[in-house]
């Protein structure tokens, strides 16, 4: 009965073991996605990126925050943005030589100026709750995507009536030129027909006369 249950405490061990190596083995999996995920995102971003690790992760009453492992001896400036491949989330609070604090964009305090695409409007983003946010203090003056839209809608619509017009005279035109052609076309064959008849006439007048010296010599010899 011992040896049955330092089996099974064996068994457990083991069990255990493999367990703690399957979860380290899947975490391995999962960084190496992230990582590559990353340097994906690195060769195909325009922007001068410096990668950090998270270090530590603070939660206040007023600030929500983390701790990344680089700082102003790697470039890292004050309210540098801080991004993923997935966006922002967060700005820089706190910079230091080796880390620096980041206020991450969930905290009710964040705010961050933004632009909307296509418009070009600039405003305040600001986080709600969950994956919600929302921009706030958006310039009334910028063009909405609707009425760019509109306005790319009207010159279309310009444009297509210069083209109407354009295709309009452009048949008068070659209309014109048809009833032109046509009586071009008559009166050459007028020309033609009667320089075909005196022609036959003048062939006609000299065949007979050709034919007078012949007839004369018949009677001569007569």
């Amino acid at each position: 009965m011992a040896v049955v249950e330092v089996e099974a405490a064996v068994l457990r061990e083991k069990n255990i073991q493999l367990k703690l190596q399957i979860e380290s083995m899947l975490n391995l999996v999962a960084e190496n996605e992230q990582l590559k995920n990353l340097l994906k995102y690195k060769r195909e971003s325009q922007l001068t990126l410096l990668p950090a690790k998270v270090i530590n992760k603070g939660l206040t009453s007023n600030l929500s925050t983390i701790t990344i492992d680089v700082g102003s001896n790697q470039g890292v400036g004050l309210y540098s943005s801080v991004l993923t491949p997935n966006g922002v989330i967060g700005k820089t609070v706190a910079v230091g030589k080796y880390s620096s604090i980041v206020q991450v964009i969930s905290d009710v305090n964040f705010r961050l100026s933004v632009q909307v695409l296509p418009s070009g409007a600039r405003g305040i983003l600001r986080w709600v709750y969950g994956d919600l946010c929302e921009i706030r203090e958006v310039q009334k003056s910028s063009e909405t995507f609707q009425e760019k839209f509109r306005k790319a809608q009207e010159k279309f619509r310009k444009a297509q009536e210069k083209f109407r017009k354009s295709l309009e005279k452009f048949r008068k035109a070659q209309k014109k030129f048809r009833k032109s052609s046509g009586k071009e076309v008559q009166n050459f064959c007028s020309e033609v027909h009667l320089k075909n008849f005196h022609h036959g006439r003048r062939s006609s007048h000299l065949e007979k006369n050709h034919d007078l010296p012949a007839q004369m010599g018949v009677w001569r010899q007569l």
